[in-house]
């Protein structure tokens, strides 16, 4: 998750065409940016479904804020001894950087907890966001020519 550590990725971004050989991969991944931007709200719901009409629990996340996020406090783990200053950056922003210095990306994932994830102990835990993906993952290339 370091990307989300560094507060320029620029530097990065340039030295990525001198490490890698044509052809080469770059494959990183972060905290999907979508759902844990900085002020991203956690909503929990109690209602009946419909088609059963037993109670259910239903999470979503509120986002107000996505492409203008300034940086923020926060804990890469839990019970971390202090916290760490976290860099938002929306996806095309993030992708932009690696683009301009020639690298294409040629695969990407957004990767989800599952129910077998769930912690019931934990109401709010992000393992129980099963529809919303926690993690953005890609894989860029130097183009052969």
């Amino acid at each position: 998750m370091a990307i989300m550590d560094i507060s320029d990725i620029e530097p990065l971004a340039k030295a990525l065409p001198k490490l890698l050989n044509k052809g080469g991969v770059f494959v990183a991944t972060i905290l999907h940016p979508v759902f844990f931007t900085s002020n991203a709200a956690k909503n929990i719901t109690i209602d009946c479904d419909p088609a059963t009409g037993e109670l259910r629990t239903v999470r979503s996340k509120i986002i107000t804020e996505y492409l203008d996020v300034k940086p923020a406090m926060g804990d890469a783990l839990a019970g971390q001894p202090r916290k760490q200053v976290v860099f938002h950056r929306p996806i095309g922003e993030l992708y932009t950087t690696f683009f301009k210095q020639g690298l294409v990306l040629d695969a990407m994932e957004e990767l989800a907890f599952t129910k077998e994830h769930e912690n019931k102990a934990r109401v709010d835990s992000s393992a129980n966001y099963t529809q919303l993906p926690a993690l953005l993952a890609w894989r860029m290339r130097m183009p052969e020519a």
